[in-house]
C-alpha cells in the first residue's frame, strides 16, 4: 500500500473508520464466546451451538453479497489504493 496516500485527509479518516468499525463489529465474536464460558458457565460444545446461527446466517449471506457486489460493479469507476487481483471466471456472470 502507497503510504502516501494517508497524507488525503478524507482517506485517513476513511480508513480509520474501516479499522476501528471492525474491531467494533468483529470484537463480539471474541469476547462474547468467552462469556458464556467463564460468566454463564457454558461448556465449550454449548457455546459453539449457541453461536451456530451466526455462522449459518453468515454461510447464507456472503455468496448473496457476493452476487450483489459483481452485478453493481460500476464499469470504469476510479481506480483503488489496493491492486485488483486478477480477475476469474465466475459463475454469476
Amino acid at each position: 500500500m502507497n503510504l502516501r496516500l494517508l497524507t488525503n485527509r478524507v482517506y485517513t479518516a476513511a480508513a480509520f473508520q474501516i479499522v476501528f468499525g471492525g474491531a467494533a463489529l468483529f470484537g463480539g465474536q471474541i469476547v462474547m464466546p468467552l462469556y458464556f464460558q467463564l460468566q454463564r458457565t457454558q461448556p465449550i460444545v454449548d457455546t459453539g451451538l449457541l453461536f451456530l446461527p451466526f455462522g449459518l446466517g453468515a454461510a447464507a449471506t456472503f455468496p448473496l453479497a457476493g452476487r450483489l457486489l459483481i452485478a453493481t460493479e460500476a464499469e470504469g469507476s476510479p481506480p483503488s489504493a489496493w491492486p485488483s487481483p486478477p480477475r476469474s471466471p465466475s459463475p454469476w456472470r
